[in-house]
């Protein structure tokens, strides 16, 4: 059961854990198995209370207001032993007042991690670069997914040196305690020296890291990068080389699927030719020229060839450029040879794109074992008919989502002993409903039901 948030209800099993004390361990086992914070977790001491702050009388603390009982001790611990996940914010931990940790940590007997065996996901808002006692406190052995904010800025917090070094003893310290981690996240992260030193500790276990668009502008750090000998993933990286180096980097062993946001195409390049393991997913922001990525393409085209999945999005160009206009046909050119592409996705911004039955054609040969073929944002201006849907349904026999602009059938629709049959399409979206051209829905809907009969009408509609 879900709420209007696709969040679980917490309601169903709370009841649950109420109704007999056979439901009551598995209800309490799903409902604190993920916690948004803390909070839930500390109201299950009784001498906790909320105090008005010193500072900001408005800005309520908790504070423990006499020492807990082996009773609710007991039952505090019953709980925290059964979370699995929890997200913590730089605002509710800033209202646990500072007597409330040491006191925790006494009680524990100075294992305060021992208290969460399960505990596997940690979201942490970091307010500032220094010192963090709660998270200190929650870095358990059996975590293995660790994301860090990052929400302070820098000019705040003195010289940049000394965050960095502070932010390195941060990661060291985590991956030290955390012997099973292997999925990192660090969003709005400025530290690559920093990020040396969790890629140095985590060398032969960490499977995932996103960086949240971290500049990488030296070898140094890319290398670091490079000999993690067991990264799958690797996301958010935002590449910033000179245009004059040559990066003299290999690695990247194991690596399956790869996230990059660029300036220049050409350092797209630069970057693959340090990667040794086929790809399989790739997923490239440009602020690049669309004319310099086509030309780039022509380039990383024969070295992604091992490609299931790729989503390209082109970002606005300089206002100082022409208007641009991106051709479909252009694009899939470079890239033709990609035999085991599954899944293809364009965004493009304030661009037009050119998009006809001839491009959709070289698309569906080129590509014939694709599962999933979107195009999205883009001002179109030319005119999909019923031809360009036939092409997808004759050449592509495992697609099953199909997102285009719109849909013209002008000219007349084709008879029905013409269209050729695809039972694997189940969703077909527009999404440029204001430019479509339909003049006779009728015929339309019947030609569209010969070629993909098994589409999925209901699911394709929004919740309301």
């Amino acid at each position: 059961m879900q709420n209007q948030t696709n969040r679980p209800s917490k309601r169903p099993p709370a009841r649950a854990a109420r109704v007999c004390s056979t439901f009551t361990d598995p209800a309490l086992a799903v409902l604190w198995s993920s916690l948004p914070t803390l909070l839930p977790l500390w109201q299950v001491l009784e001498p906790l209370v909320e105090e008005p702050g010193e500072s900001r009388p408005a800005m309520f603390k908790y504070v423990l207001v006499d020492e807990l009982s082996c009773a609710n001790w007991t039952r505090f611990c019953r709980y925290a032993a059964l979370v699995r996940e929890v997200r913590l914010d730089d605002v509710t931990d800033a209202r646990i007042g500072e007597s409330v940790w040491p006191s925790l940590l006494r009680k524990s007997g100075g294992r305060f991690p021992d208290l969460f065996p399960r505990l596997q996901s940690l979201s942490y808002a970091l307010p500032h670069p220094y010192r963090h006692t709660s998270l200190h406190l929650l870095l358990s052995t059996s975590l293995r997914k660790l994301k860090l904010h990052c929400r302070w800025r820098s000019a705040r917090w003195g010289p940049e040196y000394r965050q960095e070094d502070a932010v390195s003893t941060l990661l060291d310290t985590a991956c030290t305690d955390c012997p099973e981690l292997d999925d990192l996240t660090l969003t709005t992260f400025e530290y690559p020296r920093a990020l040396c030193t969790a890629a140095e500790r985590l060398k032969h276990r960490l499977r995932r890291l996103d960086v949240d668009t971290l500049e990488l502008t030296d070898a140094e750090t890319i290398q670091a990068l490079a000999d993690i000998s067991t990264l799958e993933q690797l996301r958010g990286i935002y590449l910033k080389f000179s245009p004059t180096e040559r990066l003299s980097v290999t690695g990247f062993r194991a690596l399956k699927e790869l996230s990059i946001l660029c300036d220049a195409a050409e350092d797209v390049s630069k970057f693959l030719a340090c990667v040794i393991s086929p790809l399989e997913r790739l997923e490239l922001c440009s602020h690049a020229p669309s004319s310099a990525s086509l030309r780039e393409f022509a380039v990383i085209g024969p070295t992604v060839q091992s490609l299931k999945s790729l989503k390209l999005e082109i970002l606005p160009e300089p206002p100082e450029l022409p208007y641009a206009i991106l051709h479909l046909a252009q694009l899939v050119e470079p890239l033709s040879g990609l035999p085991d592409l599954e899944a293809f996705s364009l965004l493009v911004r304030d661009t037009q794109l050119v998009t006809d039955d001839s491009s959709f054609k070289a698309v569906a040969t080129a590509w014939p074992r694709l599962t999933s073929f979107a195009l999205d944002g883009g001002m179109s201006t030319s005119t999909t008919t019923l031809q360009g849907l036939a092409h997808f349904a004759k050449h592509c026999p495992h697609l099953h989502t199909l997102l285009l602009p719109h849909l013209d059938d002008t000219p007349a629709v084709p008879s029905d002993d013409t269209l050729p049959f695809q039972g694997a399409l189940r969703r077909l979206s527009f999404y440029l409903m204001e430019n479509m051209k339909i003049l006779d829905p009728e015929a339309t809907g019947r030609a569209v039901w010969r070629l993909f009969p098994d589409l999925d009408v209901q699911g394709a509609c929004p919740n309301t």
